[in-house]
């Protein structure tokens, strides 16, 4: 990764999670502010880690990386973006305020135009109070937990919820 953040010292990397093994890494992803595009099902699916729960997901975002969570090549890994939210509820403990603030961070370091990116915003804030909000009150009244984990990229939760 060094040989890479010299070379062409990029915006975003795909596939960053091994930033984690080396601590100087790591803080130099962090300080360069480069967006790490994180998809756990496929890392799980490529042998990078045994189960979903090994992904260091958490552990970036506790050191302060920018992730941007992707689905990475849905129709190889049998994974959408909704199944990788999902995994990041489940196997990380993720609630719906850190699902969020993820998706908010994914928008961020989008080349998105600038409109597209508000309406996405503004999608992310409704999903939150609608998920957040007591059923009596409209809402969905989800659990952090209600999800179950996809099993081989799949997942019987609508894409709605996440």
């Amino acid at each position: 990764m060094t040989e890479t953040l010299d070379a062409i010292a990029p915006e975003r990397l795909g596939h960053g999670v091994r930033a984690v093994e080396d601590a100087r890494v790591l803080d130099r992803v962090v300080g360069d502010g480069v967006a790490l595009e994180v998809c756990p099902l496929s890392n799980v699916s490529l042998g990078v880690f045994d189960r979903a729960e090994d992904v260091p997901l958490r552990r970036l975002l506790e050191a302060g990386a920018r992730v941007a969570l992707g689905a990475d090549d849905p129709l190889i890994f049998g994974s959408r973006l909704a199944d990788q939210y999902a995994t990041a509820r489940v196997a990380h403990g993720f609630t719906d305020i850190e699902l969020a603030d993820l998706a908010r961070a994914s928008v961020d370091v989008s080349r998105a135009p600038s409109d597209v990116r508000a309406a996405v915003e503004r999608d992310i804030a409704v999903w939150l109070a609608e998920t957040s909000a007591p059923v009596e009150s409209g809402g969905r009244g989800l659990a952090p937990t209600t999800a179950e984990a996809p099993a081989h990229g799949r997942t019987d939760v609508a894409a709605e919820h996440y």
